[in-house]
């Protein structure tokens, strides 16, 4: 079946206790994987019988005239024509044959740099569902950490949109991988939200740690947890839903999966809603305006008027005042003063003549 994965040496013991697994209802489980490894193997048994059968028959004349077979030394062997048909495997069986291969490889890898941060750390705790290493045991319970996962992403909005933002960052730290027990549940389990998701599938869901850390040593997490073991069976199996954050075939999102979703309800960050909305106007500043090229009525200029009435421009100087500029009753009491000294002072003149 599936190549080892590696683990700890001292986590041997503890990952395989038989009364740990049927305590928490993960004979449920164990059930189920058999039933499907039966039909799995019985399947592949009838398959690789048949081939054998059909290669035994097969005489030398058979394979005569063609001159593309590829030798038997080769590691990938080119399809094989017998009287017009070919006797290479299906390509839906071989695609998903590729496919667990390179899921198999893939955990394989993750495992792997997950014992060897054991290897450099001892003081870690587990692995969160972002990946990440924890080094100490959640508060947060498993029903809790499944309506976060499934929770939708949001566009945080408003003056704190930062704050909230640092804060979800830092929560998405303490949230734990889980698997779900499907078996007699409603269909529309996974559909519910919040509250009412962590009320209903209270019992169903479990922690679900690789064997890595030091929670198996610790009695908090023995009580409500179940051992990843990176088994693609279980990954697959239909009664089950796995959510550690690694897993892309299970109804509930993987890491990278839920933060894509993420940046295309937000918009990429660093976009503001305005850049979208927002057109820029050009500066009326830009705009030339001339005194001659003003489209409101013309105003008509007021007369320039001196100090004293009748007297010669060269003499005074024009004050555009409010008080010289203007006529007001003090100036015209100015203007009468200025008469009657003007007339008293010419008849003193023809007096003295």
């Amino acid at each position: 079946m599936s190549e080892a994965l590696p683990y700890a040496s001292h986590d041997l013991e503890l990952a395989r206790p038989p009364g740990f697994m049927t305590r928490f209802g993960f004979h449920e489980l164990l059930s189920t994987i058999e039933e499907e490894g039966e039909y799995i193997d019985g399947r592949l048994n009838s398959e690789v019988q048949a081939t054998d059968s059909d290669t035994t028959s097969a005489t030398e004349d058979d394979w005569s005239g063609s001159s593309d077979v590829t030798s038997p030394t080769s590691s990938i062997e080119e399809p094989r024509l017998r009287n017009g048909e070919s006797t290479s495997q299906c390509p839906s069986d071989t695609e998903e044959a590729a496919a667990a291969a390179l899921a198999q490889t893939n955990l394989t890898s993750i495992f792997a740099d997950r014992q060897l941060g054991m290897d450099f750390d001892r003081d870690i705790h587990h692995f969160n569902w972002v990946g990440l290493r924890s080094y100490t045991n959640l508060s947060a319970t498993p029903s809790e950490s499944l309506a976060i996962i499934l929770s939708k992403p949001k566009d945080l909005q408003g003056s704190d949109k930062w704050r909230r933002q640092a804060v979800l960052n830092r929560a998405m730290h303490h949230i734990d991988p889980v698997i779900v027990r499907l078996h007699g549940a409603d269909d529309s389990l996974l559909d519910l939200r919040g509250s009412a998701l962590a009320r209903e599938s209270q019992g169903r869901v479990h922690k679900f740690y690789s064997p890595h850390g030091t929670w198996m040593n610790d009695e908090r997490d023995m009580t409500d947890a179940c051992i990843d073991t990176g088994s693609v069976e279980i990954y697959g199996a239909t009664s089950f839903a796995v959510g550690n954050g690694f897993v892309e075939s299970s109804c509930i999102l993987a890491m990278h999966e839920w933060m894509e979703s993420k940046a295309g309800v937000s918009g990429g960050l660093g976009s503001l809603p305005r850049k979208s909305t927002w057109k820029a106007k050009p500066s009326p500043l830009r705009r030339h305006h001339s005194p001659g090229s003003s489209a409101g009525p013309a105003r008509r200029r007021r007369p320039i008027t001196t100090c004293v009435r009748g007297a010669p421009p060269g003499v005074y100087t024009s004050f555009l005042t409010h008080v010289f500029g203007r006529r007001t009753g003090i100036k015209r009491l100015w203007e009468k003063s200025q008469h009657k000294l003007a007339a008293a002072l010419s008849s003193v003149r023809r007096k003295n003549k």
